[in-house]
Order: C-alpha cells, then structure tokens, then sequence
C-alpha cells in the first residue's frame, strides 16, 4: 500500500509538472528580434520650370498685387498687434501708407490687449477686373472671411467685397485704396 501511494504522489506531481510545462509554453512569447530597417529615400520631384514664363522682377500684374493684399490686409489677429498691416506696407503707394499708419494708430487707441482674442482669415474668392489701364486699375475682390472671437474655435464665416484701386509706379503696382463693402 506503501509503493502505492508513493505511485500516486508521483504521478500527481508529474502531471502537475506536465500542466506546468504547457502553461508555460502557451503564456511565454519569444521577444521580437530588432529589424533594422533600411533607411528611407525621398526623392524630391522639382517641377522644370520654362525661364520664358517667369515674370521679371518687379513685373508682377496688379491682380496679383491686390489678391496678395487683400488676404493678408484682410487677416487679423489680436495676438499679432496689427502685423497685418506692416506686412502689406510695402504693396501700398506712400499716401496710403500714411492712411494706413493713421488707421492702425486708431486701432491700437481703440483697441485693448486684454479684450480677449478676436481673429479673421480672409481668402479671396474671385477677382473682378473693373477697369484697368497702362497706369491704373480697379478690381472687385470677393472674399471669404472667417472670424473668430474670444476664441478660435469660435468662428463664423462671411463674404464680403472690396473694391482695389492700384496705381503704376515705375514697373509696380501699388494699393492706392480699399474700400471693404
């Protein structure tokens, strides 16, 4: 009776061995082996651009003049304190810049830093040529405006016109006014 229950502790710790064994293998994942990768190649595709079709310095049409005016005057952002303004000085005639400058002085009388944030993004949507001559033209420009206030996420959208007038001097067009409608 002895040998027999010796038989019976055996095989129960045998079997228990045997489910331990299982039980591992079933649980236990071999760590993934690092791959080295080979490194990526960009390869940058540069448009062939035709010399032919580059305008010359200073050559730029006064749609192109009041586009990039516009967006950018039309932009605004209480946090950049009227940049907006000084980055388009250079696109307008001095007697505008002087009205600018006047407007911008107003604003920041008006306005308070701490009023909260207010913004707007103005694209332009289409440009109507009025009229346009050697040495002046006139453009319709419509636009779209996102505006925000208080905070970003709050925006609203809108469309609303201006109306450019340029002026020719030398070889560029200059903004001799905007009128927003």
């Amino acid at each position: 009776m002895l040998t027999r229950r010796k038989l019976e502790v055996i095989a129960a710790v045998l079997i228990l061995l045997l489910l331990l064994v299982v039980l591992w293998l079933a649980l236990y994942k071999p760590k993934p082996e690092p791959v080295t990768a080979e490194p990526e190649v960009v390869v940058e595709v540069v448009p062939v651009v035709d010399p032919a079709q580059v305008p010359a310095p200073g050559v730029v049409s006064a749609g192109t003049v009041a586009r990039i005016f516009v967006e950018r005057f039309g932009s605004y952002s209480s946090e950049t304190d009227f940049a907006n303004v000084d980055d388009v000085m250079i696109l307008a005639t001095p007697a505008y810049q002087a009205e600018l400058a006047a407007l911008v002085a107003s604003y920041r009388r008006q306005f308070d830093a701490d009023d909260g944030y207010t913004g707007i993004s103005t694209s332009v949507i289409t440009l109507k040529n009025l009229t346009e001559s050697e040495t002046a033209a006139n453009f319709l420009v419509t636009t779209q405006r996102e505006e925000a206030v208080g905070n970003p996420g709050n925006a609203t959208l809108r469309y609303q016109d201006a109306e450019v007038s340029l002026v020719k001097v030398g070889d560029d067009w200059l903004i001799n006014d905007l009128t927003w409608k």
